[in-house]
This record gives structure tokens, sequence and C-alpha cells, in this order.
């Protein structure tokens, strides 16, 4: 004879107060197969009531939405699904905070880049979308030549143009490939490099930094190290209108008042206006595991 029942699963208690219900069997079997039927038929399924009752006869609704303020938009790492869709690395995609649903808002492939493109930063300015790559890429549509790992490219109603030519601006070596974008309030553009930089009017820095350009100058406008960044390789970041750096780094990361990995986004806080930033206090704003997508490569909040 086999007694069966439910209400718990292994140690953890599915029944923890009153009135509640369970269900108690007894089958005259001993094996898999007999009883499996028996329990099967048994299982009765949760019948929603009350101001959540959709009239569907107890089918599940599904997960509900918690709106929240922002979007999110993101390019992956590698080939993904989510929500039953797969993406490249070199699409984008948005989190819609107001809808909780994702969707394609670039598709690289449509857009004439080549399968090896894969976009590792990005940034969305005046509703223009601008990109760089993770390797140089041949055959940009529109674009003569090879657009360089170190260069940014703008896409604006379906085409393609130059925005930012890192060799101009003494970007040359391997290690100086940007890996994230983004743009001020006054629309002067932030990157972050790969590895140790070394340009006009700065010290040499590294990869936890990042550098403004303004007009044709370098300015230091995060040193990570001071913030405790050093181990750190910014690989995505987002100005917020207050001064509020959005940062997500390449692997693990441990600051005051924030860790986690290479799926999140955190942010650091300023002491004050104005530049460098300092006094960072920090704090974990979106994990991107927790709506679908197991990593990133580049992102922007909007």
């Amino acid at each position: 004879m086999t007694i069966f029942g439910f209400g718990r699963g292994g140690n953890q208690r599915y029944l923890s107060g009153l009135p509640q219900e369970f269900t108690l069997g007894f089958v005259d079997q001993t094996g898999i197969n007999g009883v499996r039927p028996v329990v099967n038929g048994a299982y009765k399924p949760l019948t929603i009531t009350g101001s959540n009752d959709d009239g569907g006869g107890g089918v599940d609704p599904g997960p509900v939405c918690d709106p929240q303020s922002y979007s999110i938009l993101v390019s992956p790492k590698g080939t993904v699904t989510v929500d039953g869709v797969k993406h490249a690395d070199e699409d984008v995609l948005k989190y819609d905070g107001a809808t909780c649903e994702w969707s394609k808002i670039f598709d690289g492939t449509d857009a004439g880049l080549p399968a090896s493109a894969n976009v590792d930063a990005l940034a969305v300015y005046d509703g223009d979308l601008y990109l760089s790559f993770a390797a140089p890429v041949k055959k940009v549509p529109g674009l003569s030549g090879t657009v360089d790992d170190s260069d940014v490219v703008k896409y604006s109603s379906g085409t393609f143009s130059m925005y930012f030519d890192g060799s101009i601006y003494g970007l040359t070596t391997s290690a100086e490939d940007v890996d994230a974008i983004a743009f001020d309030g006054s629309g002067k553009l932030i990157v972050s490099t790969t590895g140790a930089y070394s340009v006009d009017g700065l010290p040499k820095g590294q990869d936890e930094d990042l550098l403004r350009l303004n007009g044709a100058v370098w300015e230091l406008y995060f040193d990570g190290s001071s913030e405790n960044l050093g181990p750190e390789n910014i690989a995505g970041v987002d100005v917020a209108a207050n001064g509020d750096l959005y940062l997500s780094v390449l692997d693990a990361f441990n600051v005051p008042g924030a860790n986690g990995n290479a799926a999140d986004i955190f942010i650091c806080r300023p002491s004050g206006p104005g530049y460098p930033t300092t006094g960072c206090v920090y704090s974990l704003y979106w994990d991107s595991v927790d709506f679908g997508l197991k990593s990133f490569d580049a992102f922007d909040i909007e």
C-alpha cells in the first residue's frame, strides 16, 4: 500500500495556517507506474477567485506585471532567447518597464551589419542610436573601410554614419578599444576602454575609468580606482540628469553597499555635482537575470 498527500515539498511546508486544505489518499499499489495515475488524478488545479478571477475556470492568468518608471536597452552577450524569441549580439533589445515586455528595437542583420558584428557599447541620445563594436567590423552600410573597435557609429533614420573616430583622439592600441559609451547632460561623449589608456593631457589610466571628450580635449570624468572599482572593468555606463552614474562591469564586483556580477546594473550616487565624479554611494539597480536575460554586453536606460 502507498499513502500519498499534498501539502509539503521536501522539508518545505506549503500549509502554514488555517483554513487550508490538503489531500490524503491510499493506493493498493507500490510501483510508481501504478501510483502515478492515481496521484495525477487526485490533484486538483488551483482555482483563482475574488478580484483576480478572470472567469477562466481556474486557468493560470500568468505572471503579474509590476510596472516600473524606467526601460532598459541592452545588447545581449552572444545569441540568446528571451520570451521565446531569438536575438543576436548585434541586436539591441528593450525591456519596457511599463508593460514588463521585451522587444527588439534594433535588428543588426536587418540594418545590414555582418553576423560577425558584436555590439559591446550603446547609447541613445536625441532619439538616435550610438554603437561601438567588440572587434573591427568591415562593410558597415554607408561607411567605407573598417569600423574599428575604438570607433562609435551613429544610426539614425536607417542610416549609419561615423560619429567618433577613436584613432583621431589617441585611442590606437588594442587596450584602448571602446567598451562603454554614454552622453552627459550637455551631449558630451563619455567612454571607457577595455584596458589601459594613454591620451594627451591626462595621466595614464585604466579600464575602470570614464573619459569625457570636451571638444577635442579629454577629461577624466570618473576615476574608478579612487571609487573602489580598481579591480573592475567598466563595461556599460549611463549618466542620469542628476549626475548619478549607472554602471555595469565585466565580471563579479564588490563595493561598499553593493555586490553582484556582469548581469547587474548598479548606481554610483556622487557626493556632489561636477566632475570628476567622487564620493560614490553605491546601490544595486537592475539584475537582468530577474527579467529573463542571462547577461548583456551593453546597456542604456530610458
